[in-house]
């Protein structure tokens, strides 16, 4: 082997993957390979008593590439989500909301620049025709912080996990807010983890995260 292709890095290549198509993501490692590059499977990868999640970001954050099998299964896996979107990501609060709490996410991002903190809500930013996506990105880059507003449906849509996968891999901060009533542990994994705030009142709540924001500054 030459001095030049031994010093050549090793490609990493993550496979996001369900349950069910375990057989299929272990066909396409042994593949990536014998292409001489390195594939990450949790299953293979990931010791137990591991940290689970921690050694999936610490992956991602070197992976050159994301393959993601996005089967019918696979789309009910949160994991999936994450993962697509911490690898579709890599200084000021961006709200992530469900359209039942449009009203709710804009009276609490107007409480919050009363209390002088600037905020990214896509009914500020986003003019008709402009693209969701690069809109999307460009709030997130910008931020320092994720608050996502949790009730039961938005706690399974995609485009939750995505917003949340695409926070971490970017570092940001990530601040839940639950209804009072909301049952914990039916929040992702990657958000029980997470100290959230409970939604009260836009005013109220926008005090609230507006004195743990000064407070960890």
């Amino acid at each position: 082997m030459s001095e030049q292709s031994s010093q050549t890095p090793e490609r990493l290549v993550f496979i996001s993957h369900s349950g069910p198509d375990t057989w299929v993501a272990k066909q396409i490692a042994r593949e990536i390979e014998g292409c001489g590059a390195k594939p990450f499977l949790d299953e293979a990868e990931i010791d137990a008593g591991a940290d689970f999640e921690e050694d999936i970001r610490k992956f991602l954050e070197r992976a050159h590439e994301l393959i993601v099998l996005l089967t019918p299964w696979a789309l009910d896996r949160p994991y999936v989500w994450i993962e697509l979107g911490a690898a579709w990501g890599r200084r000021i609060p961006i709200i992530s909301y469900s359209k039942g709490d449009a009203d709710w996410a804009r009276s609490f991002a107007e409480a919050l620049k009363q209390r002088g903190v600037a905020v990214w809500l896509d009914q500020f930013e986003i003019s008709a025709g402009e693209s969701l996506r690069e809109a999307l990105e460009t709030g997130l880059r910008e931020s320092d912080v994720l608050v996502t507003l949790i009730d039961p449906v938005s706690s399974l849509k995609p485009n939750l996990f995505f917003e949340l996968g695409a926070a971490i891999g970017m570092g940001k901060r990530v601040v839940p807010i639950v209804p009072r009533e909301f049952d914990a542990s039916k929040l992702p994994l990657e958000l029980r983890t997470r100290r959230y705030l409970t939604r009260d009142s836009p005013e109220d709540t926008a005090e609230e995260l507006a004195h743990a924001l000064a407070i960890a500054a």
